[in-house]
């Protein structure tokens, strides 16, 4: 459950930790389909590069912090605040997968993490 269902509808049950909300969107939920949603060995993975640089903080943040402020704080006014796309790579066999979600596969990417060959793909906000 969100903090803010938490806060504002029902706080019979104590909302997520942003580690629960983490692990469900990756090793959790990829679970469901094998061995996906890791960078451990064997694994599959599908990662998103954020840029938080515009969030700015007047405290040193770790990388839980400023994750958990991204969960928060980006969304559809990333592209109000200049962002023009959002940039991934992936696998070969998950290269249609995300052509549905309106992404545009830009050919081989130069990355050789895990010894893979990485498609690179954008989804340009309007």
């Amino acid at each position: 459950m969100s903090k803010m269902r938490w806060r504002l509808v029902d706080q019979k049950y104590p909302a997520l930790k942003s580690e629960e909300a983490f692990y469900m969107a990756t090793k959790g939920g990829g679970s469901f389909f094998g061995k996906v949603g890791s960078f451990e060995e064997g694994y599959e993975f599908d990662a998103v590069v954020l840029d938080d640089s515009r969030l700015e903080s007047s405290r040193q943040m770790s990388v839980k912090d400023r994750l958990e402020r991204m969960i928060y704080l980006a969304d559809e006014r990333e592209e109000e605040k200049g962002r023009k796309e959002i940039v991934l790579t992936c696998l070969d066999e998950k290269v249609e997968m995300y052509k549905k979600f309106g992404f545009v596969d830009l050919g081989m990417s130069d990355s050789v993490w895990g010894g893979e060959e990485w498609h690179e793909m954008t989804y340009y906000l309007r």
